[in-house]
């Protein structure tokens, strides 16, 4: 199993049981400070399709000018072969290559830059009729914003009281979630939760009760995103 699924699987299980899961999420404006300070300012997240560049100044032989996050979020690097890309900070991968060249050669002078970056998205799953993998528009995207990228067709079986966001934290090394009342009622808070890519919105129909169950269903099995590949 993937290093982040895991992660989102942990997080899950330590953040719900601890709560009522019969009982409603807090409100939308009451939470959107708490969610909004956990936004990356400027990091690049890593993703599936990003064009990746590693040069060393030191060693021209060593260059690579393209190399491509697949979709698995690995990617092959010259005499190390693959390593797992997705999910990192450009910092974060630049540390981790010069760790690994470090191992063979004496001086890892090295710079990783993106060359090309793939659409981000954030995930929409759970109660609505259009639901999938959303790009986002420029600049910051609302979470009632996602529902309207979703036509609006949000079931009448949907909770939105329970509403669920999981958000993969790269400084933080960890994932962290929530559960939202984003109720009609609540669509007029001042101040709006605000999503960044990777975001994975989850609706559900009841109460989650059965968190297993839950977890098998919607995580394991249905996150179409490749991104849940991370490994530190």
């Amino acid at each position: 199993m993937h290093r982040l699924l895991q992660l989102v699987l942990l997080g899950l299980i330590g953040v719900l049981p601890g709560c009522s899961m019969t009982s409603a999420g807090k409100p939308m404006g009451q939470l959107a400070p708490e969610i909004n300070a956990t936004l990356t300012q400027s990091e690049l997240i890593l993703a599936p399709g990003d064009v990746l560049a590693v040069t060393f100044p030191r060693l021209d032989g060593w260059n690579q000018e393209a190399v491509t996050v697949q979709t698995d979020g690995k990617a092959s690097f010259l005499s190390l072969g693959i390593v797992h890309v997705a999910g990192r900070t450009l910092p974060m991968l630049n540390e981790k290559l010069r760790e690994e060249y470090g191992k063979f050669l004496a001086q890892p002078d090295l710079t990783v830059r993106v060359v090309q970056s793939a659409p981000r998205t954030v995930v929409l799953m759970g109660e609505v009729i259009e639901g999938g993998s959303f790009a986002l528009p420029a600049g910051r995207l609302s979470l009632l914003e996602a529902f309207g990228l979703a036509q609006g067709a949000i079931r009448d079986t949907a909770k939105l009281d329970h509403t669920m966001l999981v958000r993969w934290i790269p400084a933080e090394n960890r994932v962290r979630t929530w559960k939202i009342d984003a109720s009609v009622e609540e669509w007029g808070a001042e101040q709006s939760i605000l999503l960044q890519a990777h975001d994975v919105i989850f609706i559900p129909a009841k109460p989650v009760v059965h968190v297993n169950d839950w977890i098998d269903r919607y995580i394991r099995r249905n996150i179409p995103v490749p991104y849940l590949t991370f490994t530190q």
